[in-house]
């Protein structure tokens, strides 16, 4: 017996609740109290990851807004030990980022305003 065979098919008429909060996931937060606004435990960990990443970057960015900076003033700041991909988002976002060899396995970077 197939598992498609023991599931009753679902009415498209019947209100089954809202859909779960993370972006982009299609399915219906059927069981609100266990899981808040989303539809399973592995969707709200991934949207607890995803704002705290969002964190780490504006972190960062309010870091570079101040002046240039070094990787290590950049993970004092609380960008995190992955600073690099938090630099990479914020370049993808449109901020111009530049980033100098001061030697060493040093560098700098620079937040550069339009």
């Amino acid at each position: 017996m197939s598992l498609e065979n023991s599931v009753a098919p679902i009415d498209p008429d019947r209100d089954l609740g809202p859909f779960c909060a993370l972006d982009g996931c299609q399915r219906r937060a059927r069981h609100a109290r266990k899981h808040g606004r989303y539809c399973s435990d592995a969707c709200r960990a991934v949207a607890r990851k995803t704002q705290a990443t969002k964190t780490r970057a504006m972190k960062i960015l309010g870091r570079l807004q101040s002046g240039p900076c070094t990787g290590l003033e950049l993970l004092a700041a609380g960008g995190g030990i992955r600073y690099g991909a938090r630099l990479a988002e914020l370049r993808k976002r449109g901020h111009n980022i530049t980033a100098e060899n001061l030697g060493d396995g040093v560098w700098k970077y620079t937040l550069v305003m339009p």
